[in-house]
C-alpha cells in the first residue's frame, strides 16, 4: 500500500508540473489571457 501511496504522490506531482508549465507558457505567448482551466481526466485500465 506505501508504495502505490508513493506512486500517486509522484503521479500527482508530475501533473501538477506539468500544468504549471503549460499555463506558464500560455501566459507568456497570450498575456491578455486572465484564467486557465484545465481538466485531467484519471482512467482505469
Amino acid at each position: 500500500m506505501r508504495d502505490e501511496k508513493s506512486a500517486v504522490y509522484a503521479t500527482v506531482r508530475r501533473v501538477d508540473h506539468i500544468i504549471e508549465n503549460l499555463t506558464n507558457q500560455l501566459q507568456q505567448k497570450h498575456p491578455q489571457v486572465q484564467s486557465v482551466t484545465i481538466e485531467v481526466g484519471i482512467y482505469k485500465h
